[in-house]
């Protein structure tokens, strides 16, 4: 009803009586004001002036299912959705989800993390404002192709965000999305698997849209796309982008393997051929990564020549102002 009710503001251009909203919906002007009053709560801007009815002002900024799923295209990403004002994390929300046999493509979104996480479990600022979302994913692959799925999670972020804003942005490996040097976009997955099967992996992404989501803790390394844009209230036209976008890139993966996106990777790259400090079990040491293996792991030659391949780690690396 809600979703109806919002259609009917939005398609008319002037104000709609209870009476008419009532009559086309066959519910009672009570009924009607009911859920008037709900959208109010609920952040819709609705004006209401007597003997000529409401009219919807403006809408809030925020991921609500009734707003983001009639724009989804695809078959499976987000058509289970969750939303939440405030959750703990979302990907323990979809682990939970995951665990109680939630399909795959299952989204949780919040408005607001309590103890929002990065990889190592660093903590992760999720203020409102940002795009706070987690997703099951139940692919047919084996254990060790599973952090494949990092590597695809974040070109199909790239493509999103270069559909939407036009512009391009840079990968740092193996899970940041950046502008100009600055962290815009997180991933981390979490498995659960056998040892000849994955049972499901929860990807989890944080988008910082408003410039209020950046923490000034975290101001001098991290960005919003208003500041890169100077676009407010983006994150119900940019969240169906962004879901169409990866759910478009796990389906070319799975049919046609890494090959092709391992390239789109590389050329999205803004580590390739430059020195970095690099974080591995190997230790922390300064080395010049030359390319991604096809099994996602970073060939790297250090200082003195050596080469090897860091499987799984962390980069270090300070851009140029000018330098995406």
């Amino acid at each position: 009803m809600r979703e109806k009710i919002l259609a009917l503001l939005r398609e008319s251009p002037d104000y709609v009586s209870g009476e008419e909203i009532g009559g086309k919906l066959g519910i009672s002007r009570t009924a009607v004001w009911k859920w008037l009053s709900k959208l109010m709560e609920e952040g819709y801007e609705i004006e209401g002036i007597s003997r000529r009815g409401y009219r919807l002002i403006s809408t809030p900024d925020k991921a609500y299912p009734w707003e983001i799923q009639p724009k989804l295209t695809g078959d499976w990403l987000g058509r289970d959705y969750t939303y939440l004002a405030e959750t703990n994390s979302t990907n323990q929300d979809a682990r939970m989800k995951a665990e109680a046999q939630a399909p795959n493509g299952a989204v949780v979104v919040a408005e607001r993390q309590c103890q929002g996480k990065g990889r190592k479990g660093r903590p992760w600022l999720s203020l409102s404002g940002g795009l706070w979302f987690s997703f099951v994913l139940r692919p047919r692959l084996l254990p060790g192709e599973a952090p494949l799925l990092t590597l695809v999670t974040a070109v199909g972020l790239v493509r999103g965000l270069k559909q939407y804003t036009g512009l391009d942005f840079g990968i740092k490996w193996p899970n940041d999305i950046l502008w100009r040097g600055k962290k815009l976009v997180g991933i981390l997955a979490e498995m659960k698997a056998e040892l000849d099967g994955i049972d499901y992996v929860v990807i989890g992404i944080g988008i910082n849209c408003a410039a209020a989501s950046v923490h000034e803790e975290i101001a001098d390394i991290a960005i919003s796309l208003e500041e890169i844009t100077g676009e407010k209230n983006m994150r119900i036209a940019l969240f169906p982008v962004i879901l169409q976008a990866l759910e478009d890139t796990y389906e070319e993966f799975y049919r046609d393997g890494f090959t092709q996106l391992r390239q789109e990777w590389e050329q999205n790259a803004v580590i390739l051929q430059r020195k970095v400090r690099i974080h591995a079990y190997e230790g922390e040491f300064d080395a010049v990564p030359l390319e991604l293996m096809a099994d996602g792991g970073l060939l790297v030659e250090r200082e003195d020549g050596e080469r090897l391949v860091v499987v799984a780690g962390d980069v270090s690396l300070r851009l140029k102002e000018n330098e995406q």
